[in-house]
């Protein structure tokens, strides 16, 4: 599957995060973090979240056009340390949110980067062919991520790609 269309949200797991109280928070549903994070079975339990991993969520009925990806704003982010755990230039980042004067901790904002779905038989080294992205670049965008390996990737997984 090529780079999905549609909403979705880079949410940084807090301590007693469950998928359920996430999905409610976000808008999103189970079934939808479920697939998209690779928390499945053999991948790796529902329970099997931590503190400071990140989760992409569906935004349901999203009819945006293209892939667009928001990011909530953790308290002690900066624009640089953002722009750096996506492995994107500062300025990118500053261009995606012209209106954006303050970081404020949980508001979103928009990262220009994408969701690519996995479908079976893609590897990391297939994806990052197809994208002409480095390999490195697309797992240090991922590294924070539930079930991801770069070497084992479900059908589904929804990987952040620039």
């Amino acid at each position: 599957m090529p780079i999905v269309r549609g909403t979705y949200i880079v949410y940084t797991v807090q301590p007693n995060d469950t998928l359920f109280t996430i999905a409610n928070r976000l808008g999103s549903n189970v079934p939808g973090l479920s697939q998209i994070n690779g928390i499945f079975p053999p991948f790796l339990e529902p329970e099997g979240i931590y503190p400071g991993q990140w989760l992409i969520a569906p935004v349901p009925d999203s009819i945006y056009a293209q892939s667009r990806v928001l990011y909530v704003v953790q308290p002690g982010d900066s624009l640089y340390g953002i722009a750096q755990d996506f492995s994107i230039p500062a300025q990118n980042l500053i261009n995606a949110n012209p209106q954006l004067e303050a970081l404020q901790p949980f508001q979103l904002i928009e990262v220009p980067v994408n969701v690519f779905a996995v479908s079976t038989g893609d590897s990391l080294f297939s994806i990052s062919q197809s994208l002409g992205a480095s390999p490195q670049t697309i797992i240090q965008m991922n590294q924070r991520r539930p079930g991801f390996s770069p070497s084992v990737l479900p059908p589904g997984y929804g990987l952040l790609v620039p």
